[in-house]
């Protein structure tokens, strides 16, 4: 959200919350963070990587990403979230293939319904 924030010259931080159009500048964001995760984990220089509470920081009254208002949102974090968590207890995957892959199921399947 603070990228958001400070490249939209927004005021309000209700205005900055990422909506599900917002997804592929989503996607974009999250892939360069989460490689900079998973380098600085790949350094060996960290015993472990801790993840905020339960809902990662998603249904929080700042980002406000819940089930109901931003579905692909959500779904996208808690991918990203389960990916992370595989890759750092040792099972290997091409992060952005793994969850882009994912994200474009899912949405075929919604246009087939």
């Amino acid at each position: 959200m603070k990228w958001f924030y400070k490249n939209h010259g927004l005021s309000d931080y209700k205005a900055a919350r990422w909506t599900d159009a917002d997804m592929n500048q989503v996607m974009n964001v999250v892939s360069d963070e989460v490689r900079d995760i998973l380098n600085l984990w790949e350094s060996g220089k960290f015993d472990a990587v801790v993840f905020p509470n339960e809902d990662f920081l998603l249904n929080s009254l700042i980002a406000g990403i819940t089930e109901t208002r931003t579905p692909q949102l959500y779904a996208y974090f808690k991918a990203v979230k389960e990916f992370l968590s595989d890759t750092i207890t040792g099972k290997v995957g091409d992060m952005l293939s793994d969850i882009n892959n994912k994200k474009d199921s899912e949405d075929q399947k919604s246009k087939e319904c």
